[in-house]
């Protein structure tokens, strides 16, 4: 999933008691230490920072530390059943369930982008009939998104462990600046995503749609974020996409 889906990878505390009867002692623990190293090592220098401009470098300026816990997540996470689909749930559909984002409005906004990105990039992804040869022919268009994509994800992270734990040195303005980055972030990759899919994307043939290649009609339409994620859904949408016509 690492190599093939590139989806940044937040993991809530919900769904580590989740894994805790799923996984060994000695994975879990390696998912909790990589946690620690990434608080340690990115979020808490970055929420110590003097300045929301100083905090937001740090994190961009910690790409190795992130990645090493993002994999760490992502290897753990293949070794139990489910656990890569408790992944793509946490990134697609529950980061917004929490009523801390009310505190922080660029924040939650962010979050919004991020899932939307994520929506269509796992939908491409799952569903588009030559995935493969676009990853490899839009390469430097592919290795851009998955860069801001990355990035956005370290500042989302941050922001919101810092808008949790509530840390008497962070100032508050440094809180709300990278809020705000994570905010930009978020948006450049959902741009970039779209970008990606939309100029890719099959093209629908309006003298005969859905009937002769449906899931590339419906790989076609709009909005991009809010697809079918699974066989089943697709073939319902199908279904009453052909029963409109």
């Amino acid at each position: 999933m690492a190599v093939k889906v590139h989806t940044p990878v937040f993991l809530a505390e919900r769904d580590m008691d989740w894994l805790r009867d799923r996984l060994s002692p000695a994975a879990l623990e390696k998912i909790r230490t990589h946690l620690r190293l990434f608080q340690s090592w990115v979020a808490e220098p970055a929420l110590r920072k003097p300045s929301a401009r100083a905090a937001v470098q740090h994190v961009l300026e910690s790409g190795g530390t992130a990645a090493q816990f993002k994999v760490a997540v992502v290897e753990a996470l293949a070794q139990v059943p489910g656990g890569l689909e408790a992944l793509l749930r946490e990134a697609t559909e529950h980061l917004g369930d929490d009523e801390a984002l009310e505190e922080l409005p660029a924040l939650d906004a962010a979050v919004d982008q991020l899932q939307c990105a994520q929506r269509s990039w796992v939908r491409f992804l799952s569903f588009h009939p030559n995935a493969p040869q676009i990853l490899d022919s839009h390469g430097r268009q592919v290795l851009r998104l998955i860069d801001v994509g990355f990035h956005a994800d370290n500042l989302l992270t941050v922001a919101l462990l810092g808008l949790h734990e509530r840390r008497e040195d962070t100032d508050r303005s440094v809180l709300e600046g990278i809020a705000e980055a994570a905010r930009e972030w978020t948006g450049a990759y959902y741009g970039a995503v779209r970008d990606l899919v939309e100029s890719v994307g099959p093209t629908i043939d309006p003298a005969d749609p859905f009937r002769t290649r449906p899931l590339a009609d419906l790989l076609s339409l709009p909005p991009h974020d809010e697809a079918a994620a699974t066989i089943e859904e697709m073939d319902e949408a199908i279904g009453d996409a052909i029963h409109q016509e």
